[in-house]
């Protein structure tokens, strides 16, 4: 045998032709193996879901808190000290900016402001009414709009101390009415009475 004629192979076969053999092998199990292991992770979630729907309506819990992907708390269910319930949403910076609440028959929704200072409400009182109350940044009622048992609207323009400064609305009749100068409440016995700057004059 000269230096250039192939090497001889004993058994017939080139060790290169078993290598591609054995990969060709090694690729087909893999690809075997997948197929398996698909159909058991979609027979498992199956299950799972069978037995989801079948044993459980929904999720009971106390609490629950929806994190932002740096891990601060966005939003919020939970309950309140008197076991009322509520849900918040939070801004980046921690403050509350709505909340959701209960309050016995009581039904309130609270937009607040980058500092958490209550600005803007909306409820249904004990009766069954709906109100709407705009504050100050002292978180004092400056505006309210609200509804009579027998439907008919008014609202009111307060001063910082409460005092009804001006309002207007239609009464039960249908007829207008007007508001037109203060209403201040007598001052009590002993008690000095409010200040022009305390009524927001």
């Amino acid at each position: 045998m000269s230096a250039g004629d192939p090497p001889t192979v004993i058994g017939g076969s080139r060790p290169q032709d078993d290598l591609q053999s054995r990969l060709a092998r090694l690729e087909q199990s893999l690809l075997r193996w997948r197929r398996s292991a698909s159909c058991i992770a979609a027979l498992a979630l199956g299950l799972t879901l069978l037995a989801w729907s079948s044993v459980a309506d929904g999720l009971d819990a106390r609490r629950f808190r929806l994190l932002d992907d740096a891990g601060r708390v966005r939003a919020a269910l939970d309950f309140d000290a008197r076991d009322e319930p509520r849900f918040a949403l939070v801004d980046a910076a921690g403050k509350p900016r709505l909340q959701l609440r209960l309050q016995g028959a009581e039904a309130f929704v609270d937009l607040l402001d980058e500092r958490g200072r209550h600005r803007l409400g909306l409820a249904i009182d004990t009766a069954g009414l709906p109100q709407v109350l705009l504050l100050d940044e002292e978180q004092r009622p400056r505006y309210q709009l609200a509804m009579n048992e027998k439907g008919a609207p008014g609202m009111m323009f307060l001063a910082g101390d409460s005092t009804i400064c001006a309002g207007q609305g239609i009464d039960t009749n249908g007829e207008p009415w007007r508001i037109d100068r203060p209403l201040r409440a007598e001052p009590k016995q002993g008690e000095a009475g409010a200040s022009e700057k305390d009524r927001g004059r």
